[in-house]
């Protein structure tokens, strides 16, 4: 998984209960720079990448869609199933015990997300086996809801304190 830091101004909120405001700086809600960078890794794959995506595009396991360099926050996604909030990422060496992977986890995990994490080496040697597991875990997990930090009420995504409600002075006679 891929992290940009945030640079400039994110925007002021509107009056839509923290709905970012779409100024210059943001394309669809996140940073044009991030956007950017998600597509360029999206042409440039490693060859795991290229593999595993092979299997998963064209909801070819198990019926299920997937994503790939998909922008979570500020975060990429190596693979992403939003039925499930799954996200699927695929590692090196370079992440072995790495503080930073945890940290990011644990982010995504308070925001509703569970992360599955493979190594490019069994990508290599038990595609079988990350498939199976892959689908195992889509199947066990249940559709999930976001957090606050993650939500888009234009979306209808729920805040974390439900959803909300406006009042309107209409009488239905």
């Amino acid at each position: 998984m891929s992290e940009l830091n945030r640079t400039g101004t994110a925007g002021s909120c509107s009056p839509l209960e923290g709905e970012p405001n779409r100024s210059d700086d943001l394309v669809g809600g996140h940073k044009p720079i991030l956007q950017n960078f998600a597509r360029a890794l999206r042409k440039e794959q490693t060859p795991w990448e290229q593999k595993l995506w092979s299997h998963l595009k064209r909801r070819n396991l198990g019926g299920y869609k997937f994503r790939r360099q998909q922008i979570i926050g500020n975060y990429i996604a190596d693979f992403f199933n939003a039925e499930k909030r799954l996200i699927v990422e695929l590692d090196g060496s370079q992440h072995q015990e790495n503080l930073k992977d945890t940290k990011r986890d644990g982010a995504l995990e308070n925001g509703g997300y569970h992360v599955l994490r493979i190594w490019n080496n069994d990508i290599d040697q038990n595609i079988d086996g990350v498939l199976t597991k892959i689908l195992e875990t889509l199947k066990d997990t249940p559709h999930r809801n976001a957090k606050a930090h993650f939500d888009s009420p234009s979306r209808g995504e729920l805040a974390e304190n439900g959803p909300t409600i406006i009042l309107t002075n209409d009488k239905h006679t």
